[in-house]
Parts: structure tokens; sequence; C-alpha cells
């Protein structure tokens, strides 16, 4: 027996299955016991046609009708007559039913083969058959079956049959079977030509140029491609623009093939569930999009749409983010929606794709968020076309219950992605269709899902890009929701003044001055703004002031004559150069604005820890200013010296008495701009907790009860507040019980603010606070919190459930805690090496102690982790000293070094902290290591362990180190003949030894990082990097110009980049890119940056890298006995610490460029040749009286100790050691 399977639902009403039984073959039972299991029946064969199908055509044509039951089958076997069921009504056309007879003769010989029928049909014109099929139309015209079978048989087998789509179908059927992947992979390679063949007019077809009936298809093997990775490619599924997604709802002339496309859709889609890769999922989903672009839409409803939901719930996350592009493009193809799938998105799409808007894979949250809108207008659209259909009432739809049912789906789904935790999903929800959303849910709708929810982001203050996105968007959102949101908006595009960002402010105006154009604000609120913005016309950034003239001109052309003279002209004279009456003009508005402030002296004003005391200081002198007559000198009152050193700066960067004044017109901006970028509000009521811009205390506000009732936000939505009920109990309003006081910290806290009196001390403090101020605001009320934070904080982040609230602030205590374990790991003395400066610090040049025991030149100046006020000292000498900075008592005094050990095995060349900080390693040039241990009960220095080097075997020892920090209890050590060798002073032996390179130079200094890595410098300008975890080298850069690398100084911390001084430059390489990126180009190399010709005469000998108030900077002297301070974030702040005797240099200036991708920091002075240069002195020993303070030798090195406070420690050539303070 012979079976007609099909996967869809046929769309006729035939139900009867035909068994045909093989009664022209005697032997049928013998011949199919004999067949083998993949071999066909005789019968099935193209020399024979099918009975079955025969049958089904009869059934057809008499309208469901079966043709022949079993009793009737054997009776016409047995001779009886043709029943009438086998035959057409006389009305149907002649040769349509010799064609059927022909075809159910009962004698096998009478009937022709498959192949005949082909060719005839073949030969026919496709006119003449429907003119065959359609004489039967008077009795049959109101049947849909005899259309359908008119569309089938018109086009049962065309012209592509024969020459194309059999022979195609011959690769996927024949043997051995391809797998899935291997199909999509070669339908993919074809689709493009295959849709030209359904597609492009039966005259201009040409299969073989299309595809190759008898290309090779290469052999994949998937199984290597699988031990290799399987490196899948980027397939791009991208949304199209509005405008493509428009053409495509555009009726397209299909070619008269089209329809043969479902025969390569059914192909694709039986392959969906046998894919395996992520390659092929993603070109399948290719695929069904181009077919979606060339197929009805039954077909795509009911064939396609299926399988791509089905790909939303693949494993791979790239393939769930493709498959929701491809919905969206996918419906957005649908022309005419079936009536039958009126409620596919309420009922299936909507629902399967939910779950997409939690997806844990963030590409997938971001495809959802950019298509929602897409998907959320065509929605609408199938909803329209419901409407429109004419048996709408049979469908019962209620056009107002299906919308509402639609918004609400929407809108849990847009409420997900809009409070994502990552910003990039509310920017790609926001800035793709955020207006399509708007006119979805109307006005009332938008206002209280899209518009309430997008204030939130004005809330994130470290992603720049999401508040900007706000100020982008919010214009289009506020002219579909009407002059309603005015209020709302006022308040932020106040706080959009202030923030921190200039390019967020330039925003900010730009979207105040939209909403006035479109007339969206009201008078008083525009007098409000301009009022505001005003001063930002003496802003040194040009696009601020292209902004401001843009709303002040925008502003001016909305009010009559009489307001814009009264209340605008006021505000903008002050900030020109002359008076300007036609500011409705932006052009001549701009031309003319006076000068603006320079730019150094906003930015050292915004760096300063204390605007508020800044700007009290410049009232106080612009008092002073108008207090005395024309042409006279004002009297300024006292500073300190911290407001003395800032004022001297400004002035050298060109603030004038005409700045100043622009200053305090922009004062109230600039604190609040400050206080946005170092000051963190607590929920707590009247706590105030500084923890950015080294401010570290805290102080009690008066909270008064009625001292913020005019804040906007408080007023507008006071009663939206006192609606909601408070869950939280009274008792816990304010304080917490034991259990929680324990658990937080308040005791400690109390006890700490108590005495705290540093510093540090002063950080841990507000640490603590601040997640105790975080805990007591769980149980806070929403109109305390909004009473707290004043007009700058938004309503909305408090309309929310107290356990999300909760959540929110556990989520922030975790991070404090973490945020806090960070900076014990860095500040901590067991886990850093580095000496964190206070913020207020500054490197002097006065000379506090004047140290000379060594009697030749010191090599190296090493500070105790341990104890951070001693450090010591190597030199030529042999000996190793250790001085206690504590001690020391002022230049004109003897100040003698704590403890002296000399070894007596020649002169020691390197020196450094071991064991925690408790101890020395030194090595010296005879080969000789040894660790010296402070005795913590007396002063004196005594040897722990020591090792003697083999010359012959080892060579000489030039460095030594603390592999893995000071800590880590490992000595490394490299020697002349490039070997970096391992003492774990724990064990017995080398613990590890390290092989380098002599082609690359002689090793001249050695540098160990905490994290793990090595770097040693050779004489011939190479810097190599060992790994310590596998003994391995990492990577090695160069100096360009080979020049030998006298030391190698850490970034910082765990950085991966470094310092290396080499000759006349110091340069920071970074070590994973290999690539030079910081330079430090004194005068003293040459005119040219980065030049190194002709040959200099001094070099860099010594470098300190710190940090200061968050900020890195370096410390370098050398040869031409000058420290010099690199200020590497402001360069123009760099300048000489400490001159050289008979100085020459004058007019210094530092600038920053960038030469060939690095950064240069370069010295540029003028030399002063009028002055003769006098002879140095030659006797280094000098009384007190008479020594200079200065050095008058190369400087070999430089550090930091901390006493009291801290103090610049420097050494030269000649054994003099010198304290600066």
């Amino acid at each position: 027996m012979c079976e007609c399977h099909c996967y869809f639902p046929r769309p006729s009403s035939i139900v009867t299955l035909y068994f045909c039984a093989r009664w022209h073959q005697n032997n049928s039972a013998k011949s199919a016991h004999n067949r083998s299991p993949t071999s066909l029946p005789s019968d099935m064969i193209m020399g024979k046609p099918f009975r079955s199908e025969r049958c089904a055509l009869l059934e057809l044509w008499n309208d469901g009708t079966p043709a022949l039951d079993l009793p009737g089958l054997l009776a016409y076997r047995n001779g009886e007559d043709r029943p009438p069921t086998m035959t057409l009504p006389d009305t149907c056309e002649q040769e349509l039913r010799s064609l059927l007879e022909s075809m159910t003769e009962r004698n096998p010989k009478d009937r022709r083969s498959a192949e005949i029928y082909l060719d005839e049909a073949r030969g026919k014109p496709e006119h003449s058959i429907a003119e065959i099929l359609l004489s039967g139309r008077n009795k049959h015209g109101e049947s849909q079956k005899a259309l359908l079978l008119l569309k089938l048989i018109s086009r049962l087998f065309p012209e592509y049959f024969y020459s194309f789509l059999q022979s195609y179908m011959l690769i996927f059927s024949a043997q051995p079977i391809l797998p899935a992947d291997e199909k999509i992979a070669r339908i993919y390679q074809d689709i493009k030509n295959i849709i030209k063949i359904f597609t492009q007019p039966s005259n201009s077809k040409d299969y073989r140029n299309l595809v190759p009936e008898t290309r090779e298809i290469p052999k994949v093997d998937m199984e290597a491609l699988i031990k290799e990775g399987f490196r899948v490619m980027n397939v791009n599924v991208s949304d199209l623009d509005d405008d493509n997604d428009n053409k495509t709802l555009e009726n397209k002339e299909m070619g008269p093939d089209g329809e043969g496309l479902i025969l390569i859709t059914s192909l694709v889609t039986s392959c969906i569930r046998g894919l395996h890769h992520c390659t092929s999922k993603l070109h399948c989903l290719e695929i069904l999009q181009l077919l979606c672009e060339n197929s009805s839409s039954e077909t795509i409803l009911d064939r396609i749409l299926p399988f791509i939901i089905y790909l939303s719930h693949a494993p791979e996350s790239r393939v769930r983010a493709a498959a929701i592009w491809c919905v969206a493009k996918c419906v957005s193809c649908v022309r005419n929606l079936p009536p039958q799938d009126c409620n596919v998105f309420p009922e299936y799409i909507l629902p399967e794709l939910a779950p997409r808007a939690s997806d844990p894979a963030l590409p997938v949250r971001i495809a959802y968020a950019n298509n929602i809108a897409k998907l959320a207008e065509t929605a609408v659209r199938f909803l329209d076309q419901t409407q429109n259909m004419a048996d709408k009432e049979a469908a019962n739809i209620n056009y107002e219950t299906e919308l509402s049912a639609l918004h609400e789906m929407v809108r849990s789904t847009v409420s997900y992605l809009l409070t994502d935790s990552q910003a990039v999903v509310k920017r790609a929800l926001v800035e793709n269709g955020i207006t399509k959303l708007c006119v979805f849910f109307g006005k009332q709708k938008a206002n209280d899902v899209i518009l309430s929810h997008m204030v939130t982001f004005l809330n994130d203050k470290e992603e720049v890009a999401l508040r900007g996105c706000f100020f982008e968007r919010v214009v289009g959102v506020a002219s579909y929701v009407g002059q309603h949101a005015a209020p709302i908006l006022l308040p932020l595009l106040q706080q959009g003044l202030t923030d921190q960002s200039e390019w967020i402010i330039a925003k900010a105006l730009r979207a105040t001055t939209s909403l006035a154009e479109l007339g969206l604000l009201p008078k008083q609120a525009l007098c409000d703004l301009v009022a505001e913005s005003a001063v930002y016309l003496a802003h040194p950034n040009l696009w601020i002031r292209h902004e401001v003239c843009g709303l002040v001109s925008c502003v001016a052309g909305l009010l009559n004559p009489i307001d814009v003279n009264c209340k605008i002209l006021p505000l903008v004279w002050p900030h020109l150069k002359h008076k300007l009456i036609q500011v409705e003009r932006a052009e001549l508005l701009l031309e003319s604005l006076a000068e603006p402030i320079p730019r150094k002296v906003m930015d050292a004003v915004l760096r300063h820890g204390d605007v508020d005391r800044l700007v009290q200081t410049l009232r106080e002198r612009r008092s002073a200013r108008l207090k005395v007559k024309q042409g006279m000198m004002p009297q300024y009152s006292e500073m300190g010296q911290q407001l003395k050193n800032l004022f001297r700066r400004l002035a050298s960067d060109g603030m004038t008495e005409h700045v100043e004044n622009q200053l305090l017109a922009m004062s109230a901006h600039l604190i609040k701009i400050q206080s946005s970028s170092t000051q963190h509000i607590t929920d707590a009521p009247g706590r105030l907790i500084l923890n950015g811009g080294g401010i570290s205390r805290s102080a009690q506000l008066d909270t008064g009860g009625d001292t913020l009732a005019h804040n906007v936000a408080e007023k507008l939505y006071a009663s939206s507040h006192t609606r909601r009920p408070h869950k939280t109990s009274l008792s816990h309003e304010t304080h917490m019980n034991t259990e929680w006081q324990h658990m937080f910290g308040q005791t400690q806290e109390q006890s700490t603010i108590k005495g705290s009196e540093t510093v540090s001390q002063s950080v841990a403090s507000g640490a603590v606070s601040a997640v105790q101020a975080s805990a007591v605001s769980v149980s806070q009320p929403p109109h305390s919190q909004m009473g707290t934070l004043g007009h700058s904080a938004s309503y909305v982040q408090y309309s929310m459930a107290p356990c999300r609230m909760e959540l929110r602030n556990l989520v922030t205590r975790m991070q404090q805690k973490f945020q806090k374990s960070l900076r014990s790991n860095d500040d901590n003395v067991e886990a850093s090496e580095d000496l964190l400066t206070p913020a207020t610090w500054r490197p002097g040049n006065q000379l506090l102690a004047y140290l000379h025991e060594h009697k030749a030149r010191v090599n190296q100046l090493v500070r105790m982790p341990a104890h951070r006020n001693l450090f010591g000292s190597c030199s030529d000498d042999g000996t190793v000293r250790l001085w206690d900075a504590s001690k020391l008592q002022g230049h004109a005094y003897v100040n003698k070094s704590k403890s002296m050990y000399n070894r007596s095995a020649g002169p020691v060349i390197s020196l450094a902290a071991c064991e925690g900080g408790h101890s020395l390693v030194a090595a010296t040039q005879e080969g000789s290591i040894f660790v010296l241990r402070l005795d913590s009960g007396s002063s004196r220095m005594s040897l722990s362990q020591c090792r003697q080097l083999e010359s012959s075997t080892d060579g000489a020892c030039v460095a030594c180190s603390s592999a893995g920090g000071v800590h880590a209890g490992v000595i490394s050590y490299a020697t002349l003949n490039a070997t970096v060798v391992g003492w774990d002073l724990r064990a017995p032996g080398n613990a590890w030894k390290l092989q380098g390179d002599l082609k690359q130079g002689v090793y001249t200094c050695l540098y160990a990082n905490s994290a793990g890595y090595l770097a040693v410098g050779t004489s011939s300008g190479a810097v190599c990097v060992w790994d310590l975890r596998f003994g391995l080298p990492i990577t090695s850069v160069k100096h360009p110009n080979s020049e030998r690398i006298r030391r190698i100084v850490g970034f910082g911390g765990t950085s991966s980049r470094v310092w290396a001084v080499g000759g006349r430059d110091a340069a920071a390489w970074c070590l994973e890119s290999t690539q030079r990126t910081h330079a430090l180009w004194p005068a003293t190399a040459g005119a040219q940056p980065l030049q190194y010709n002709p040959v200099a005469s001094h070099y860099i000998s010594s470098l300190y890298c710190g940090t200061r108030d968050g900020n890195r900077f370096l410390i370098s002297g050398g040869s031409d006995q000058r420290l010099r301070l690199w200020d590497l974030q402001h360069p123009e702040d760099s300048h000489v610490l400490l001159n050289a005797p008979h100085d020459q240099l004058n007019a210094l200036k530092y600038r920053s460029r960038i030469v060939d991708g690095t950064t240069v920091i370069q010295e540029v002075c003028k030399a002063n040749t009028s002055v003769p240069p006098s002879l140095q002195e030659d006797n280094v020993y000098r009384t007190v009286e008479s020594r200079s303070f200065y050095h008058t030798a190369p400087i070999t090195d430089i550090t930091l100790v901390e006493a009291s406070r801290c103090y610049l420690v420097s050494s030269s050539a000649d054994g003099v050691i010198n304290v600066w303070k």
C-alpha cells in the first residue's frame, strides 16, 4: 500500500485515506518480502502512476465525495461497471474526463505511466489547462475546492520542476543523506539564486547559471571543526530602517512561479530540529528572513513563524538574539492578515517572546529592546486589519478589549527593559522607536509607563551615555505627551544644567531649546531656564556656548519685545563685549560674546576640594575691589597656604578680575557640579557623606521640617505619596535594633568618629557611616526621603515597592563593602608597598636633613613598608645604613644613621625590602647576597641569611628584588649570565631559575611586581618580562634607540605597565600591547621629542612613581642634578622641584603632545647665556654652614618616607643623601 503524508493540514476536506492494492501484480506479497528496506515499490517509479492520487483528484472535483470505498473497489476489480463516483459530471470538459478515466482504467496496461502524463502536461500551455478546468465553473463556481484545484492543476508541474527543482532535491535525498547542518550550509549558499529562479519572469530564467546542478559540494568534516573549537561566523541579522520596513508592506509582484518557494521553505524547516551548530542556526534564520520577503502572508504565519519562535528558545544566546530580529522582520512582511491568524500576537508571539525581556544573556535583551517598538506597531496594524475584516462579528473580537490586552502585555515587557540593570538595554529601547511606543500606548500610558521610567536615567551617575540618551529622546516623548509633562521636565532640565559632564550640559540645553520651539514649556519656565543657563555664555566649552546662544535666540523669538528687554537682555549683557539688541539672531550673539573662562582655570576650580570656601574668598575679593577707588590696589584679606597656592596657579593660568566675576556668576553651578562628582547623598535624614575628591568627613545638617517646602517635585507629587501606605514600622524609621547595630557596625562607627584625627580614620568612618545610612534608608518613609534629597533628585526613584528598595540598598551595601575591601587591599601595609600621600601633600625643595655618612656613591634607597619612618641606603663603600626620618632635626644639625652594617664584601650595588618589610636584602659587586634582619628591641641590623655566587658559573649579581612583593618571602636576583634566580628564604636551594638570552644584552636592573610577573632591563635597551607562575617569558619591549635601561619602576598597584628609564628619557610601556604609552622628555634631551640625534649630554638615572589625590605623578633625577615633578593628568602643572647649582634655565614650561601614538610630556625652556657659569666646588665634605641646598653630583635614587609628614629623599653619586620637605 502507499500513503500520502503532509506536515501541515490540507486545505480541502479530504478525509479518506486510500489503500491502493497492487491488484495488477500477482506476486506482490513475494516481491514485498524480497525487497530491501530502502528500495521503492515497483509501481512507485516513474513508469507506473499512483492510483491513490487519481482517486484524490476525483474526490476533489466531485465536491468531496469519495471516489471508491472498499466494496466498490473490489466490485470494480471483479469486472463490474465503473461506479458513478469514478466519473466526472457531464458539464466538465471532455478532455479532463478522458484524462481521469485513462488514469483509472481497470487494466494496468491501459493506464499510461506518470512520465507520459508529465510529458503531455509539460507540452500543453497553461491557458489551455485553465480553459479545461474552468469549463465546470457554472456548477461549481462557488466551491473553493474548484478554485484550489484550478490553482493546483494549472501549476502542478511548472517548468522549473523539470529543469531545476527535481535535480536540486536529489542533492538532499540521494545517498548518503547529508546532515542537517550541511543541508542548511548548502541552501545558504544557493538561497539568493533560488529566489531569483522562483521570482523572475519565466522567459529570463537560466537555471544552469543560477544554480549549477553538477557543482561539487565540499565535504565538511564536522568532527574536525568541533575539535578545533568551531568558530561560528558573524551573521548579521540586523534591524533595517523604517523605510525598508515600509517597503516590505507594499504588495510586491511575485513571479509566476513564486509559490514554488513553499517547497524550499518546507525543505529548510524540516532541517531545523536537527541543527547542532550555532552557525547553522544563524544561517537558517537568515534563509527564513529572505523567504519571508518573497512569500505570502499565509506561508509566513503558518510555515515560517513557528520555526523562528522555536529558535528563539535555543540554548545559544546569539541564536536567540538573531531570532528576535527575525521575528520582527517576519511579521513586518505580512501584508494581508488571514482571518484565522487575527490573534497571533496576543496568543502566540508576545507570550513566547516575553521571557526574553529577562533573559540572562545581555545581547538577547538588547535585541528585544531594539525590536519591541516594531513588534508593538505591527500588532496594532494586525488589530486594525482584523477590525476592517468583513466577518469581524463572526470572529467575536472586541477592538478595545484586544487593544487593552496588547497594552498590558507590552507594558510589562517595556517596564522590565526600562528597569534593566544594564544601561545599554535601556539605551537600546529608548533609541530605537520610543516614539512608536508612545503612539502605541497613548498619551496617558506614555506618561505613566515611558516618561516615568525615563526620568530615572538621570539617577545613574556612572553612565554618561544613558543620561545623554534621556535628553536626546525626551523631546519626542514630551511632544506626544503634551504640556502636561512640563512640570516634570523643568526640574530634570535644571538638573541636567549642573551635570558633571559637559556633554550632558550641552544635551540638556539642546533639549530645552527643542521643547521651547515646540511650545511645551510655559513662559515662566522659559525665563527661569534662561536665567540659569545664561551664565554658561562664559563657559570654556564652545559647544555649550553654542547651545546657550541657540536657547537665548529661541526664547527671544517666542517672547514679546517687552519681556525680552526686561527679562532676557539683563541676563545676557554682562557676558557680551558690547550690548546687543537683536539677541534673537544666534550668530550675532555668538560673535558678541566676551572671552570665556580659560579652560585651565575652570578645571583647577572644579578639581579644588572646597569650592564653597573658594567662592566665599572670591566674594570677599570682589567686595574689596568695590570698596577702593578706581586705579588703587585693593587690600585682600589673608588666605590659607592652600588657597594662596591655588590663586597663584590660577593667576599663572590666566585668571583676572574679570574671570573672577565670571566664576562668581557661575558659582551656584560650580558648587553643584563639584558636589555631584564628589559627594554621595545618603538616605539618612540630614546626613551628608563625602567620599570623593579626597574629602572624607561627615557633618550633621539642620533638618527643619519646612526648609524644603519649596521643592517643585514634592509639591507636584506629595498627594500621590500620601496615598501610598507605609509598610515599615515606626520603630525602625530612625533607629536599628541591637542585632542590626552589631551587623552594620554602628558602635564601631560612633567610636571611630570620636577618635578620628587622621585621613585614614576619616575614610573608614565615612565608609561605615555610608553602610549605616543605607541600612536606615530601608525603613525610611517616601516623603521623608523626598524632603532629604531636595529638588535635584527625581520623585520616581521612590515610586517602588519597599522590597525593591530593600534590594537596591542591599546591592549598594555589597558594592560599598567590595569597594572598601579593594581600598583595604591597596592601603593596608600587609598588601601594598606603595606609600599613599595625603591629598594636600606637595613635594617641596626645602632641605630638612643633610646626610653624608656614606664615603662613596649611594646606589639605592629603600623604604621599609613595615616601618614607614625608616629607610635604608647602600653604597659603594660597602655599607648598608638604616635611617629614621622621625629623628631628623634639620639640616643645621648632624643627623646620624640609626644602624650600619658592613659586610666587607665589596660595593653594595642593590638593596630591597623583604620578609614583610622587616628585613633588607643586599647584593654586592663580588657576588655576595645577604639578608639583614631589623631587631625590634634594638636599633641594630643582624645578619639573617647569606649566600655567595660563583663568578665562574653564576656570574656577578647586578640587581635584587622581592619576587611577588615584600610579603612573599622569595628573593630574586639577576646575574651577568642572563639568569634570574629565585631564593626562597624558608627553604634551602633555589626556588626557580629563569635563563635569558644574552643577545638581548647584559642585565642591568630588576623589577618584581606583586601581581606575579618580573621585568629585567638590559644594556641594549630591552625589557624582558617573565611570568613567575609558569616560569615562562611573556613578552619583551625595546627602547627605540637601544639605550641602556638604568631603572624599572612600577606604574602603581597591579598595573600591567612599567616605567623604564633609558638614558635621556623615561617611558611607560604597556606589557600587554608592548606599546609605549607615555614618555617624559626633559629639556636636556633635545628640542624635538623622541628624536635621539645628536647624542645627549645628560641622562635620567632615577625615577619615583607615586599617587596624590588619585592622580599619578613622577619625580625624576639624573646627571643634570635636577629633581623634576611630572604630573601625568595635568602636564602643565609639572615643574622643577630642585634646581642644579648655577642653573641657567629659565622660563620653563611643560606641554603634552602625542608623537607616534605616545603621549609625550615635554619640558621646554630657554637658556640664559648672559650669566657665565661659575666653577663648582670640588670639596664634597663641607662644613654645615657651607652646605648648598642642592645636589652637586648626579642623582642616583629617589624615594618617599613618612614620618610626621611625607618627605622626599634623594641620593647622589658623591655619597650625600638629602631629605626635602
